[in-house]
């Protein structure tokens, strides 16, 4: 390797890390949020959207449907310069007075290939915010977070599920 693809792969991976810490940022939580606790008599379904960018845009969007403790729903995260990962997901949600917590399973499908991922995710007045970090097989094909404690969360606002429902049959 010459100097020159040296420099550049060093600038490359400056350039990943900039672009990451603009689209994955700390979730900061200053209000109280509203309760998010469904008996086991209703349905729920919310819905979260994000789209960063002017020309170029990276867009994210979350549904959600909780039934008693079960969730499932879709999450697809569309970067403008990289490959899309979509797909279903189920799991479980556990609330609290100021937010509820998911934990499921990610059927994420990306570069022609689908593998199922563990997802964090916290729903509160503010949205929804996804959790990312390091994962690993864990032995059975499932990728699982490496470090729960330690995630970083890329937060959606919260939107009309007929908006994200106009995204979903364009793709």
């Amino acid at each position: 390797m010459t100097k020159n693809d040296v420099l550049k792969v060093a600038l490359l991976c400056g350039a990943l890390l900039i672009v990451s810490a603009i689209w994955l940022k700390p979730s900061s939580q200053t209000t109280t949020p509203t309760p998010i606790n469904p008996t086991a008599s209703e349905t729920t379904k919310l819905c979260f959207y994000r789209e960063t960018g002017t020309t170029m845009k990276d867009i994210a969007w979350l549904t959600l449907t909780i039934n008693n403790t079960a969730t499932s729903g879709e999450f697809h995260i569309l970067p403008a310069e990289k490959d899309k990962k979509i797909g279903p997901y189920t799991g479980t949600i556990e609330s609290n007075p100021t937010m509820a917590a998911v934990r499921a399973t990610w059927t994420a499908s990306a570069e022609g290939m689908t593998n199922p991922e563990e997802l964090i995710f916290v729903v509160d007045a503010e949205g929804a915010h996804i959790g990312f970090g390091g994962m690993k097989d864990r032995g059975d094909g499932t990728y699982v977070y490496i470090d729960t404690k330690n995630l970083t969360y890329m937060d959606l606002p919260p939107v009309d599920c007929a908006q994200v429902a106009s995204l979903e049959t364009k793709m």
